[in-house]
């Protein structure tokens, strides 16, 4: 074989494998969703309890609750990490409360299990949430992740649910607040419509995973519903965040 039909053969073989590297890069990896470093958030805790004045080490020091507003309450650390978006907060809590309480979620399902290599496209989305003991205690974990956990929809909905009635009950500091805030997130996951149960005369479960997959947090049931139809999906039914 001629040298020059060798280089030709190399460098098409070698464009071939770029063009596809790049593809797996763009189209198959989901950058979209990828949390923070949760050993940061541990960290920018304690630094904060220390420069309160609380002794950092003995585990029963309150959370920052700035007038119970989460975002407020967040931004306490953030000089000492510079980056608080894409997490709720839950004030009122402390270090000695139920170690799977929710101190921390991320704001919207996702595919990442932590801040590292991403997942691909095909796998299932899910919620992650940083509890009270950073996945450290004697409690096993419900799921993977990086001082967190990755949990499926219903048990983030339950688990916020009873941190919501935690703080209620306890009456917290500013407890009404945090728990009309996170409450009205809690029922904003309703209207996401999961692709998990679909009866439909026309679309394969493919497909109705597909088309599920565009609808977004805080659509209404009757839109999403007519969303639905319109793509041949109907008697849609499981409403649940997926």
């Amino acid at each position: 074989m001629r040298p020059k039909r060798i280089i030709l053969r190399t460098v098409a073989v070698l464009a071939i494998v770029v063009v596809m590297a790049l593809g797996y890069y763009r189209f198959i990896l989901d950058w979209e969703g990828r949390p923070f470093c949760h050993k940061q958030f541990m960290l920018a805790f304690k630094t904060w309890m220390q420069d309160n004045g609380m002794d950092a080490n003995s585990g029963k020091n309150p959370f920052p609750n700035v007038n119970g507003r989460g975002k407020d309450s967040l931004a306490a650390i953030r000089e000492y990490m510079g980056w608080t978006n894409g997490y709720r907060y839950v004030p009122g809590l402390r270090e000695d409360d139920p170690g799977e309480l929710v101190l921390m979620y991320f704001d919207r399902p996702t595919r990442w299990t932590w801040h590292g290599p991403p997942a691909t496209i095909f796998k299932k989305k899910a919620w992650i949430v940083v509890p009270v003991d950073f996945a450290m205690g004697s409690r096993r974990p419900s799921g993977p992740g990086e001082l967190s956990e990755r949990i499926p929809v219903g048990e983030f909905r339950s688990r916020l649910r009873r941190t919501i009635d935690f703080v209620r009950t306890n009456e917290r500091p500013n407890w009404q607040t945090i728990v009309a805030e996170h409450t009205k997130f809690l029922e904003s996951t309703e209207h996401v419509v999961g692709a998990q149960n679909f009866l439909t005369n026309s679309v394969g479960r493919a497909e109705a995973i597909k088309i599920a997959s565009t609808l977004t947090i805080g659509m209404k049931e009757e839109d999403a519903s007519k969303f639905l139809s319109r793509k041949g999906l109907k008697n849609a039914i499981a409403l649940a965040a997926c």
